[in-house]
């Protein structure tokens, strides 16, 4: 809810905070769409039935790593059943792998800029 409440120093911190929801809001959202899943088709289009942009839309959010460890967290603690809970480690599984890949990707292109300014500096 929100309180009527004077505007302080403390705006940039809940503009931050905003962000912060946001992000979470989006995490949540993957989570959640993945938890709907079946096991082997939790993964976006062609590989699996969820929406193909579903991973590259939230990348960031997905990629700050604070916010998906206090989403799965709190997630994780709403889990009310065994199977629940293997539905989330799979999540998890598949997101922990997409992550590194998109991580794999961003180091090997800034890899590729740092050798071909030294080749060209060479």
């Amino acid at each position: 809810g929100r309180e009527g409440g004077s505007a302080t120093a403390e705006e940039g911190m809940s503009r931050m905070e905003a962000a912060e929801q946001k992000a979470k809001s989006e995490v949540f959202h993957v989570v959640e769409t993945m938890m709907k899943a079946h096991p082997n088709s939790m993964r976006p289009a062609p590989m699996g039935e969820l929406p193909p942009t579903l991973f590259t839309e939230h990348q960031a959010a997905l990629l700050d790593e604070p916010v998906y460890k206090s989403v799965m967290y709190r997630r994780l603690e709403a889990c009310k059943s065994e199977e629940e809970l293997q539905q989330l480690e799979a999540v998890d599984e598949i997101l922990l792998t997409w992550k590194k890949e998109q991580r794999d990707a961003v180091n090997k292109m800034k890899l590729e800029v740092i050798i071909g300014c030294a080749l060209e500096g060479a």
